[in-house]
């Protein structure tokens, strides 16, 4: 389907509302992600363009919940935000800042608290993990 910097993207399962994004490439201001590789799914419902896509990430960050759609700006619940030009493609481009500016993000649906006292290394071993475990979990994914 396409690349986008740090974010490959296909559809997922022959689904035409899903886009499948791969995040990778990413490294966080302490090398945080390094080595990681993140799925996410991008779910445009039936007002898509007009309102934005749902976002919720599959592979374990440190920053997201796993399988909850996330609340953030352009996404889902913030139609205020969103505008129908940036469309799918903008929100895939914003999905490795969701992560490298996790200290920066607020309390929000589908958010992990980053201010608590192991989110860094929290980070650190998902980044570790995140390829077997979408090798183990999600191998139907890829």
């Amino acid at each position: 389907m396409g690349k986008i910097e740090y974010v490959d993207l296909e559809w997922a399962n022959d689904n035409d509302a899903v886009i499948r994004a791969r995040v990778s490439g990413i490294l966080g201001a302490d090398d945080e992600f390094t080595g990681g590789e993140y799925l996410a799914d991008i779910v445009m419902g039936p007002e898509y363009p007009a309102r934005p896509p749902h976002v919720r990430f599959l592979t374990p960050n440190g920053v997201t919940q796993v399988g909850v759609f996330i609340s953030i700006n352009r996404f889902g619940y913030h139609d205020e935000a969103y505008t129908a030009a940036s469309g799918a493609y903008g929100v895939a481009a914003l999905l490795p800042a969701v992560l490298i500016q996790w200290r920066e993000l607020g309390p929000g649906v589908g958010l992990l608290d980053s201010q608590r006292v192991d989110a860094l290394a929290d980070i650190r071993s998902a980044a570790r993990a995140s390829k077997v475990y979408n090798k183990e979990h999600l191998q139907h994914v890829h």
